[in-house]
């Protein structure tokens, strides 16, 4: 890798990896704020101001951003008006699809149009982003080559479910996740224990058949533990354009895949996954087939190694950008 630019990645969420993962290849900080306590408005006004800090306090000649909340957004311009600091929004897919967010999508694209460039997971959101006149680099959550911790988490809950073969199940409980097909599949197979991390909503919890477990939050190092122990990771959307995070972390351990039918995830994980609709019955016998298939760990070991390499050039294509200011094609 070449110099690190003088650049920092602010997000406005308590940690996640995406941005973490992009500022550790990148060679800078990565600064996470949630806001603190107290009602919304408090905690959006302290993020704003600790964020204004934070840029007269460090001057950066460039700064990512992840995408959403558009407000992140308009507090980094208001620094941004006043110097020749760059922006790179990284625009997660609910940029451009979350029903709270898509009102957001075209002044999101001007600012960056205006002061810099967009990241995106894939080529069919870097097209919207350009037909809005907005340059956009495709760049995939970084992959890498992760080994899993032998030791147990301090949770003795936690510890007792991954001693055993399990599904795992990651979600944000989110509107493109399948949340009762994943419920109808677990039903489906009785035999397998399934854990659906993340805080589950009490109803979600009270419909949910008696072998799936919901551990709640999870500390990041707990959670990577899981996903280096899993017999295989489901990782669904509905949404055509959604990478999913999970399917990346279950590529970085090489760990057995089932997601969804969709372009983009077809296009990026071939055959080394089993790609399935949506629905009860499908998700339950991808399930199936990727537990009983001993190649399959093989195949996305495979695939990690074709993917750490392809993703060398698109990292230093960004750094290029945060240190210059200029894109290959000379934009």
């Amino acid at each position: 890798m070449g110099d690190s630019p003088r650049a920092v990645f602010i997000n406005w969420f308590p940690y996640h990896g995406r941005s973490d993962g992009i500022a550790r290849c990148l060679g800078i900080p990565a600064w996470f704020h949630d806001g603190g306590t107290g009602p919304t408005v408090v905690r959006e006004l302290r993020r704003w101001r600790d964020t204004n800090r934070l840029l007269r306090r460090e001057r950066p000649e460039a700064v990512l951003v992840m995408q959403p909340p558009i407000i992140v957004l308009w507090a980094i311009r208001r620094h941004a008006r006043r110097t020749s600091m760059r922006i790179a929004g990284d625009l997660h897919t609910g940029v451009f699809d979350e029903p709270g967010n898509r009102l957001a999508l075209r002044p999101t694209l001007r600012m960056l149009r205006r002061y810099g460039m967009a990241v995106v997971t894939n080529e069919a959101l870097r097209s919207v982003a350009e037909a809005h006149g907005c340059p956009a680099l495709v760049l995939h959550d970084p992959i890498e080559a992760a080994e899993c911790d032998p030791s147990d988490p301090a949770d003795p809950e936690l510890a007792a479910i991954v001693r055993d073969a399990y599904v795992l199940v990651p979600l944000a409980y989110a509107h493109d996740e399948p949340i009762d097909a994943l419920l109808d599949a677990a039903r489906a197979t009785p035999d397998l224990t399934w854990v659906l991390t993340g805080r589950a909503p009490r109803q979600v919890a009270a419909r949910a058949p008696s072998n799936v477990r919901f551990p709640g939050y999870v500390s990041n190092d707990d959670f990577l533990r899981m996903v280096g122990r899993a017999g295989v990771v489901v990782a669904m959307t509905k949404n055509e354009h959604t990478m999913q995070r999970a399917a990346y972390e279950a590529l970085s351990f090489g760990r057995p895949l089932v997601t969804s039918d969709t372009a983009v995830l077809r296009e990026y994980y071939g055959g080394a996954a089993e790609i399935v609709a949506p629905r009860a019955d499908d998700v339950a016998a991808g399930v199936r087939r990727a537990l009983a298939d001993p190649a399959a760990v093989e195949r996305m070991l495979t695939l990690r190694e074709r993917r750490i390499a392809e993703q060398h050039a698109a990292l230093e294509t960004l750094r290029e950008w945060l240190l210059t200011g200029r894109l290959p094609d000379g934009r």
